[in-house]
This record gives C-alpha cells, structure tokens and sequence, in this order.
C-alpha cells in the first residue's frame, strides 16, 4: 500500500513513476530510485550498495526501522552512499520535500 500511495502523491505533482524490482539495471534514465528498505521485492540496500559511489542516479530509501529525526537513518544513507533515508510514516509533503532534496 506503500508503493501504491507513494506513486499516487508523485504522479499527482508530475512526475513519471516507474514501478521496478532491484534486479534492473540503473542508468542515466532515472532520474531519481525510491526503494523501500523492507521490501524484498525491491531490496533497498542492494540498490545502495550496488549503486555507492557510482553516481549514477540518486537513491532515496523508504525505513520504518528509524525514527524521524534520529541519527541512525542518515548513517545508514552515507554507509550504503545514498542520498537519503526517509523514516515511515511520512507525509506527502515529506516525501516531496525528500524528493527535491534527492534531485538538488
């Protein structure tokens, strides 16, 4: 339900939603990868980690396992060289403002 929501605030402020499974190959054709790091289908940290340092496109993962504004979820985003983690639950606004964040 996640997902589902989370594609739906995105789509309503323009932007193009593209649903995937870590298994693709990330490229210079996305502009941004949201992953949920509790969902295996997508496998959040994989993304991360295969991701760190490349530079390719930028990675924003979803957590319920940090609390807002605690120290853990920026921690993990540098060890697995994201550009951020958004703690659950979120907002709309939050998402988006993660969102901008990621894509500066």
């Amino acid at each position: 339900m996640i997902g589902e929501l989370v594609h739906r605030w995105l789509r309503e402020e323009g932007h193009v939603v593209v649903d995937c499974t870590w298994s693709v190959r990330f490229d210079a054709t996305f502009d941004l990868v949201i992953a949920d790091v509790a969902n295996p289908r997508v496998a959040g940290p994989e993304i991360g980690r295969r991701l760190k340092g490349r530079h390719l496109v930028p990675v924003l993962l979803l957590s319920g396992r940090f609390l807002r504004g605690h120290g853990a979820s920026t921690q993990l985003a540098e060890e697995l060289g994201v550009n951020g983690v958004l703690p659950k639950p979120f907002t709309k606004q939050q998402l988006l403002a993660a969102v901008r964040q990621s894509l500066s």
